[in-house]
């Protein structure tokens, strides 16, 4: 049995932009979203970064967030660019309770929510459900762990 892919949606939220069409329009004029650090709080604040131009705080009233509750600025961006992808697919998160659906996330910050646990900055992680796989043998020549993994991920 094959079965397709379909990517039905797409959300971006960057240094460049909050939306695919200002991300898009940046990358032809060939706007650079490195600057001055204005909206993360660090002591460093001499060093040019890449951040996206909102605070956690407007981010999670964007979001419907309460301002109370201690979720990390990476969750929050995550959750920002897929509200887009879940519109940009003409959906609500309404229509897919109860579906089968796959999202896939792919971010750079991936060592962000890491190095605020470090510096003690108190957050809320939601565990996903983990499963343990136990794999014998040796992999093919060239063939790769992410290989192993998507193959996986299909069956």
């Amino acid at each position: 049995m094959t079965h397709g892919i379909a990517i039905t949606g797409s959300g971006i939220i960057c240094a460049t932009g909050s939306d695919k069409a200002t991300v898009a329009d940046a990358l032809k004029r060939q706007r650079s979203g490195i600057g001055t650090m204005q909206h993360l709080k660090s002591t460093h604040t001499e060093l040019p970064v890449g951040e996206v131009k909102m605070t956690n705080e407007q981010l999670k009233a964007l979001l419907g967030v309460a301002a109370t509750l201690e979720i990390s600025r990476t969750s929050l961006l995550g959750t920002y660019a897929l509200r887009q992808a879940i519109a940009d697919a003409n959906l609500t998160v309404e229509q897919l309770n109860g579906s089968r659906v796959v999202l896939i996330s792919g971010t750079t910050v991936g060592g962000m929510d890491i190095t605020t646990a470090m510096t003690g900055v108190p957050m809320a992680l939601k565990m996903p459900k983990v499963i343990k796989v136990n794999l014998t043998g040796h992999l093919q020549p060239g063939v790769n762990a992410k290989e192993v993994i998507l193959e996986m991920l299909r069956r």
